[in-house]
């Protein structure tokens, strides 16, 4: 956990982003000596792939990103949100177990007032986090992939862009190799953790 503290400014340093938590075995006290540090960035909305892109250049060019060679003591950025939360509701309702369990792990180590203000003002994951299951379909309020008053209109068709070509690669990986490299790819959530429910959802449209 002190490690994540010290580091942390690697992410928290780009303007947009608005809590780092770290979540995993780190966050449960369960660490051991090969364990990595996996953390969760909360952004604005149209900037999740302009981080992930900050930290895969960074991280690696520092040797602290986990790879397939080595992972203990490193980072992992398992997973990205917006602040926008209403603009993936619709497509994740199978996540809703997976994100609330992972939720109430998760330790800030930087934005803690932004992440615990972020939280409750968003029904859905307060509620899920207490155990209060909400039950039916969740209902997507804003399908919009940009929203005026989130900066530099450059930065996020530069963000949408990106993550066109990210959602194309990842989902050809997870069709094509196995379902343990599913990535879960949407317009405001950005997750390396292989969830079936959602990847048997995708595969039967």
């Amino acid at each position: 956990m002190d490690k994540a503290k010290r580091y942390q400014a690697l992410l928290s340093c780009l303007p947009w982003v608005e809590a780092i938590l770290v979540t995993g075995s780190v966050a449960k006290g369960q660490a051991t000596s090969a364990s990595d540090i996996d953390l969760v960035a909360l952004v604005r909305p149209n900037r999740i792939y302009l981080t992930k892109a900050w930290y895969l250049f960074v991280f690696s060019l520092l040797n602290i990103k986990e790879n397939s060679v080595s992972k203990s003591g490193k980072f992992s950025l398992g997973t990205v949100i917006s602040t926008k939360f209403s603009a993936w509701q619709i497509k994740l309702s199978p996540l809703l177990d997976y994100t609330s369990e992972n939720i109430n792990v998760m330790i800030p180590v930087y934005g803690e007032e932004k992440w615990y203000q972020t939280l409750g003002l968003e029904p859905l994951f307060s509620q899920q986090a207490i155990g209060v299951d909400q039950g039916g379909v969740i209902s997507d309020n804003n399908s919009s992939w940009f929203w005026s008053n989130t900066g530099s209109k450059v930065l996020g068709w530069i963000d949408q862009f990106v993550f066109s070509l990210h959602k194309y690669k990842t989902f050809a990986q997870a069709r094509n190799i196995t379902i343990k490299s599913f990535t879960v790819v949407e317009r405001d959530l950005l997750s390396l953790h292989a969830v079936s429910a959602v990847l048997d959802k995708i595969e039967r449209e």
